[in-house]
């Protein structure tokens, strides 16, 4: 069980950071600021991850207000958790132990992957 919602999990990843990046790309086009672009593109990817995260993922098909509300809250507090820390060991690595910019970039994201599973699953979609 937990290796299939590891999978699906990580699909939702892929399909949530593609949808950021293609939104950042195609404002970018629109000539409208990065800042604003990379904001709206994170948001489309948080928001189609809590969609396939919550039906798909773990299987989560209560749909009442008060409880969607609440994962969303939960949701957004494991995100800004994750980015938070990813930051601070981004910083850790490459400004005090002098890690390359983008090997210090994929551990942070495989750190960060694996705590936000871990939240996910036992903060937000929990049973």
């Amino acid at each position: 069980m937990i290796g299939n919602q590891l999978a699906k999990f990580l699909i939702t990843g892929l399909i949530s950071t593609f949808l950021n990046f293609s939104s950042y790309y195609l404002i970018l086009l629109l000539e409208i600021n990065y800042l604003i672009a990379a904001t709206i593109g994170y948001f489309i990817g948080v928001i189609v991850g809590f969609i396939l995260n919550n039906f798909w993922s773990f299987k989560k098909h209560s749909i009442s207000k008060r409880t969607i509300n609440n994962k969303i809250v939960r949701y957004l507090l494991v995100y800004i958790f994750s980015l938070i820390s990813g930051l601070i060991l981004l910083e850790i690595l490459v400004g005090y132990l002098s890690f390359y910019e983008v090997s210090a970039y994929v551990i942070m994201i495989a750190i960060t992957t694996a705590t936000n599973y871990i939240g996910l699953k036992f903060l937000v979609f929990n049973k």
